[in-house]
């Protein structure tokens, strides 16, 4: 699942760049459409007026957070920080880590991934209470059809 967070700020207002997040391919900037490189840390865009301006990503605190970005120098908050709850419907999945073996890490690893980029893409407190328990629900589900196929092959 991709995470597409427009860069704000007001040197690339009109320009439209965009940090997107996957869980496999790490974090990118992106300008209309196409994936910027960057030079020594720093991604050079153009702005409103033609000229250059340099973004540059931090790493993020945890796995959770997004990166920090600064553009020409100044902070730009890319998201608010996540709520306790919000964390809490994040974790649920870690139960199947711990409680379900090899079977139960994968799914709990899984369904955490998408919970995280679905606490960043959902608005409202009711849809992401119910995404995310939704998520953790079809996990459980996963894991015990998964574990009674197993158990039934290997018996």
């Amino acid at each position: 699942m991709l995470l597409n967070i427009k860069i704000e700020h007001s040197s690339i207002g009109k320009s439209g760049v965009f940090l997107q997040r996957s869980g496999l391919s790490g974090v990118k900037v992106v300008q209309e459409g196409k994936v910027i490189s960057p030079s020594e840390g720093n991604y050079a865009v153009l702005g409103n007026n033609g000229e250059t301006v340099n973004i540059r990503l931090d790493k993020p605190k945890s796995f959770l957070d997004l990166p920090v970005a600064f553009v020409d120098g100044e902070r730009v908050m890319l998201a608010p920080p996540l709520k306790a709850y919000e964390i809490v419907l994040i974790s649920m999945p870690l139960l199947l880590m711990f409680g379900g073996g090899a079977v139960g890490g994968a799914l709990g690893a899984c369904a955490l991934g998408i919970n995280a980029k679905l606490m960043r893409k959902c608005k409202g407190i009711a849809g992401k209470l119910i995404s995310g328990i939704f998520v953790f629900a079809t996990a459980v589900i996963a894991y015990f059809a998964i574990a009674s196929v197993l158990t039934d092959f290997f018996q």
